[in-house]
């Protein structure tokens, strides 16, 4: 049923070129190849892919972070912004909205819910690393992809990326929860990753639960314990 949607009425050919690149999948008819879309092409009445910070163009992570946006279209205002005014009043801010959001273009829009914000770490007073989790529907694909946005690209060249995605079968929570866990645990195992500071804010995802999924990937090696609100019981949730 999903497939009767018209594909021009939820994304761009461009983005539909993205999104199928991502999901490993054969994109729509009237599809351009990925290898066609330029870089920094990236109207308003479309996402295109971008080149990261560092003046990378490397596709997977291209597509990660148009995935990422295409799906957080209408929560973009809400996304952690680093911003900073200098002495003249100018204000430089990492993350640009387009003056049209491309949203508004679509007859089918996705619906972004919120999972939870974390600080990764207190850099210097005013300096957090913040990063938004959210999971979104995303029309014609019949997916949920979860994502994950910071305040800057100064870590990984984009302020958002795409983590995984899952079947509307599957419990949102749930399937959330292994996504972002895998992340974690990637993190950790690759170059010691420490668990993050404290939450900023709570969203589908509790605090306690939010501890929990951090609980199954970061315990202190000596006594085994965690971090997190204390009485918090450790949890290996399954991994």
């Amino acid at each position: 049923m999903t497939k009767q949607i018209k594909t021009n009425l939820v994304f761009h050919p461009q983005e539909h070129a993205i999104i199928a690149h991502y999901l490993d999948i054969t994109p729509p008819d009237g599809t351009p190849d990925i290898e066609s879309i330029s870089f920094d092409d990236d109207k308003t009445t479309r996402v295109g892919l971008k080149t990261d910070s560092f003046g990378n163009q490397e596709l997977d992570s291209a597509v990660s972070d148009a995935v990422a946006r295409i799906a957080l279209g209408t929560v973009e205002d809400r996304l952690p912004q680093w911003g900073c005014v200098h002495e003249d009043g100018r204000v430089t801010l990492a993350r640009s909205h387009p003056d049209s959001p491309t949203f508004t273009k679509r007859s089918v829009i996705s619906l972004s819910q919120h999972l939870f914000e974390i600080n990764w770490a207190d850099s210097g007073p005013g300096y957090s690393w913040p990063e938004a989790f959210y999971v979104t529907y995303l029309p014609y694909y019949d997916v949920f992809v979860v994502t994950g946005s910071a305040d800057s690209p100064d870590a990984r060249g984009y302020c958002d990326r795409s983590l995984g995605f899952f079947s509307p079968d599957k419990d949102t929570k749930e399937g959330s929860r292994e996504i972002i866990q895998a992340d974690w645990r990637e993190q950790y195992e690759g170059w010691d990753q420490q668990h993050w500071a404290y939450l900023f804010y709570t969203g589908l995802v509790s605090e306690e639960e939010a501890y929990e999924w951090a609980a199954a990937i970061w315990r202190l090696a000596d006594n085994d314990e965690v971090v997190g609100p204390v009485g918090l019981e450790p949890t290996t949730n399954g991994l």
